[in-house]
């Protein structure tokens, strides 16, 4: 008598079936638990999907915003330290002109205070944060403020040299300087020395715009973050440090000096004036940045929690899945390895 077997093809094919879709979701829920991410997130998530896809898109558009904010303070930081440098070299020649105007003798000191002060503001309006200029208005690249040349040879120093030998006859370290009244410095000081530091004589020592940076600080809301050497505490500050620096100060009669240091006092003021306003408005942008930055940061709190609620996949539950699902597969291969030695003589 030959040997009869039983057709197992049919509980096989099941069985083969059954494991493979073992392997797949245990294949899943290796990946899941390696990653900490849900396999297929589409059909995780459902309808809810969008919902997710929407969150990213925001959390994204939060994080390019938090970067440009953080870009601006830093460079309204490093623009605040320039102006506290300027406000001191303002408040140092100030200082130096009321001492020179009570003892005369002090005229040298003054002059190489002023002269000083003239090379620190036009460095600190030159200045730039990642090359980035702090002083340009909306121009980024430096230097912005032309150089002051000791020759006289170029630039504004060239004309103002130009205007005082026009407006007197002689150059700024001419002896004939003496001879100045104090109604003609007052005069030159009001009218041809005054241009070049006003709109649009400026344009002569300035390549900064009118116009400063805004930036986009938080959704819906701007603020400007950038200061422009054309403004006037910058012009007022220049000018009293050239006026007293390279008009001939020490040479002056004493009717003339007065008058100098008379007109640079108010000037010096205004200078002190006009650059705290400029830290006021540019102090109120940093406080703008903060806040924008501190509420933000609790949305993109919220919005990561979300994100990782809607994506992500318990530890423990995945590593139990992992674990019972390599369980039922190593039955199912047993079971498969029973199916396959299966004859009639097993159950005789």
């Amino acid at each position: 008598m030959s040997r009869m077997r039983i057709s197992s093809s049919v509980p096989s094919e099941a069985l083969r079936q059954a494991v493979s879709a073992l392997t797949r979701a245990h294949d899943v829920a290796n990946r899941e638990m390696a990653s900490g991410l849900k396999a297929d997130i589409g059909v995780a998530l459902g309808e809810d999907y969008g919902r997710l896809t929407g969150d990213k898109a925001r959390l994204a558009a939060l994080d390019a915003l938090d970067a440009t904010d953080a870009l601006a303070a830093s460079r309204l930081a490093a623009t605040q330290s320039s102006l506290d440098q300027m406000k001191k070299g303002a408040e140092s020649l100030r200082g130096a002109l009321l001492a020179a105007r009570a003892s005369p003798q002090q005229r040298a000191g003054l002059v190489e205070t002023a002269r000083a002060v003239l090379a620190q503001t036009i460095s600190a309006l030159n200045a730039d944060a990642s090359g980035v200029a702090l002083f340009g208005g909306q121009r980024l690249d430096a230097p912005v403020v032309a150089a002051y040349d000791a020759t006289r040879a170029t630039g504004p120093a060239a004309d103002i040299a130009a205007a005082f030998q026009t407006a007197f006859g002689v150059t700024q370290d001419a002896p004939g300087v003496a001879a100045i009244s104090a109604a003609d410095m007052r005069s030159f000081l009001d009218s041809a020395f005054h241009a070049p530091f006003s709109p649009p004589g400026w344009s002569a020592w300035s390549r900064a715009t009118d116009a400063t940076m805004t930036t986009t600080v938080a959704p819906n809301e701007t603020a400007q973050t950038s200061a422009s050497a054309n403004e006037a505490g910058f012009r007022a500050l220049t000018e009293v440090a050239t006026m007293v620096a390279d008009l001939g100060a020490a040479h002056l009669n004493e009717a003339a000096f007065g008058a100098l240091v008379d007109k640079a006092i108010s000037v010096a003021s205004s200078a002190s004036d006009g650059l705290s306003a400029t830290q006021t408005r540019l102090g109120a942008a940093q406080q703008r940045i903060a806040d924008a930055q501190a509420a933000m940061q609790a949305t993109r709190q919220r919005l990561t929690l979300d994100i990782d609620a809607a994506q992500g996949v318990d530890p423990y539950d995945a590593a139990t899945r992992v674990n019972d699902l390599g369980a039922r597969l190593e039955q199912a291969y047993a079971l498969t390895t029973r199916l396959n030695r299966l004859s009639l003589l097993n159950y005789l």
